[in-house]
């Protein structure tokens, strides 16, 4: 009866653990920053939880939504300085040959390999103006 007991036990700690576990990036980040998630009103935490973000909010509800941007820049426009975070996706290169030759078996054939190269694509865009989100723009 106490094997079983606690046979049950560890079931029900290992499930709850599991359970509370954060399973993505976006999960993690919130987990880790729980003061400043809570400091967001109601509707950012929906957006942020969601990986959606809307003009008006700050950078930090950016960062828990998207996390650290690929590159940032600073400018200004007619007086009126920026910041723009740049998000960007990094896919492996892949390349094509024809190989082989003729032989007395006739043999030819063809290869795609993946090189150690990446490819950057701009995924997303963010515009902040006075510390808040003023526009941004996704690429796809």
């Amino acid at each position: 009866m106490i094997h079983r007991i606690l046979t049950i036990s560890i079931i029900l700690v290992g499930a709850f653990t599991l359970s509370n576990c954060a399973t993505n990036p976006r999960q993690k980040r919130i987990a880790k920053n729980q003061d400043m998630f809570t400091q967001l009103t109601r509707d950012q935490q929906v957006l942020v939880q969601q990986g959606q973000i809307k003009k008006g909010m700050d950078k930090k509800a950016v960062y828990l939504a998207w996390g650290d941007p690929s590159r940032s820049s600073k400018g200004a426009d007619n007086g009126t300085s920026f910041e723009k975070w740049y998000y960007y996706l990094y896919s492996p290169t892949y390349s094509g040959g024809f190989f082989g030759g003729y032989g007395h078996r006739g043999y030819y054939g063809t290869s795609i390999t993946r090189t150690n190269d990446y490819t950057r694509e701009l995924e997303s865009k963010v515009e902040f103006r006075k510390g808040r989100v003023y526009n941004w723009e996704n690429a796809r």
